[in-house]
């Protein structure tokens, strides 16, 4: 929904996203932490915060790896009390000891495993490039330069846990490989490491892995025999320890029995292109919405169309969706048509709510591609509905350089559309390729996007997962 003009002060029109990109450094800041031996280690857990003018904080977490890959993770609260930034730092420093320190080290600490990770070829994650480096000062001669040192014996080290994924790893030891080559570089092997990470979902990935390691010590016949019983009981209605367990054995079952690394790595390799594509840290660009590239967008600009998606993308509206809502956004549309014309984004925009199998929505779409047949989220959509057509061609090229040709980078939104279009693509064929399932689902990982759209992804992918398998099954039953 487009907001009305008013006369607030412009902060309260900002996101806290866009605040904190915009304002934050203009804060002084409240407190720097950062874990204890972080030098010894090899690995900082730092804490940025700074005050607002009511007393309240805003911060940013981030966990630097400086043996190898720089800026892991990182995330940042808006605007909240100091009791809740004290919590979270508790949460965080369990088992560690947190210490204040001057701004100038945290900031040599983040930037030095920056600088280093990408003579390595790593980026930072998408969380710290997209906002939570706007809480640190900008990176320039104006901060204190500190000797911090990098890599471990003067060589990247790689520390490999086992909560690490095998394919991922594989992904960084072969980086490794060709930026330094092999022997200049050592790997860690650690067991038992502890995750501080996700900790409100401990209990949950406790089952899991209960459930996973269960499944890990059967025989792969007797992992079918399981599934078999699985899925057939309560097919409709099942509990929430039946789904986990039958999640823990499709996952079990695809990784032990029907997959295998070597080609995962391979696929991995051919969608490089998607790999290396940068996303933008904006979620709207100009070329985003079918405009010139030469087209600057202001924040009212970026504002008005985040407005019109917030109802389509919010993931706790109820399957009842409100029709008021709707209304206004068709309002908000139409404004916006009136001020941008008939752009590509808003062709876009008028398809998402229509039933894609109706002739409406093909005479809609046949119009709206013709009309912009280089926009690629038009070209997506086309796509999606021939792969929903019984008619579908099958050589129909399906590529991510097709799509988006010689663009440098694209948002997350087109990234996430290009992945599930992917994925439609793999489970619309008859013989599924059982391989590029797996690798798809360890694949989005490796991707900057929001974890709202990896869950989607995976959620579809894991639906498909159980029920190709369920067909595996019975075909082998019936081959025997």
């Amino acid at each position: 929904m487009a907001k009305k003009k008013t006369q607030k002060p412009v902060q309260q029109l900002l996101s806290p996203e866009n605040y904190i990109r915009q304002k934050s450094r203009k804060l002084p800041l409240y407190n720097c932490l950062v874990s204890a031996g972080w030098d010894e280690h090899g690995m900082a857990q730092i804490f940025v915060a700074r005050q607002h003018a009511n007393g309240n904080i805003s911060f940013g977490g981030y966990l630097v790896d400086l043996y190898c890959l720089g800026v892991k993770d990182a995330f940042f609260k808006f605007n909240c009390e100091i009791y809740e930034f004290d919590e979270v730092i508790a949460d965080f420093s369990d088992g560690m000891t947190m210490i204040s320190v001057d701004y100038a080290l945290v900031h040599n600490i983040i930037y030095a495993s920056v600088a280093y990770a990408a003579e390595l070829g790593f980026k930072p994650c998408k969380d710290f490039s997209e906002t939570a480096k706007y809480i640190l000062e900008e990176d320039t001669d104006e901060v204190e330069l500190m000797e911090i040192e990098c890599g471990k014996d003067g060589k990247p080290l790689f520390v490999k846990t086992d909560l690490s994924n095998d394919i991922e790893a594989n992904r960084i030891i072969q980086q490794l490989e060709k930026s330094v080559g092999k022997g200049n570089f050592d790997v860690l092997y650690v067991d038992g490491w502890d995750d501080e990470d996700d900790n409100e979902n401990s209990e949950y990935d406790e089952l899991d892995l209960q459930h996973f390691d269960e499944y890990n010590a059967m025989t792969a016949l007797e992992r079918r025999n399981a599934f078999t019983v699985l899925i057939s009981d309560s097919p409709d209605q099942k509990t929430d320890n039946e789904l986990s367990r039958l999640v823990a054995l499709t996952e079990c079952i695809f990784e032990k029995d029907l997959t295998d690394d070597a080609e995962i790595i391979k696929l991995h390799e051919a969608w490089n292109a998607e790999l290396e594509m940068v996303i933008d840290e904006e979620e709207y660009t100009a070329v985003s919405l079918g405009l010139s590239p030469r087209h600057t967008l202001t924040d009212e600009d970026i504002e008005e169309f985040t407005d019109l998606d917030a109802e389509y993308f919010d993931e706790e509206k109820d399957d009842d969706f409100d029709e008021e809502i709707r209304a206004e956004e068709i309002v908000a549309y139409k404004k916006l048509k009136q001020k941008w014309g008939d752009i590509p984004y808003l062709c876009y925009w008028d398809l998402k709510y229509d039933d894609k199998l109706t002739k409406a929505y093909k005479s809609k779409l046949k119009k709206y591609n013709k009309k912009y047949p280089d926009y690629a989220l038009l070209k997506i959509e086309m796509l999606k509905s021939m792969l929903l057509d019984e008619e579908y061609i099958k050589d129909k090229n399906i590529s991510f350089k097709s799509i988006f040709r010689y663009r440098s980078s694209i948002t997350e939104l087109e990234m996430f559309e290009y992945q599930l279009l992917k994925i439609l693509d793999l489970v619309s064929n008859d013989s599924v390729n059982i391989m590029a399932l797996k690798a798809e689902y360890i694949f989005l990982d490796s991707i900057d996007l929001d974890p709202n759209y990896v869950q989607s992804l995976k959620t579809l992918l894991l639906t498909t997962k159980v029920s190709k398998l369920q067909d595996y099954f019975q075909e082998k039953a019936d081959s025997n």
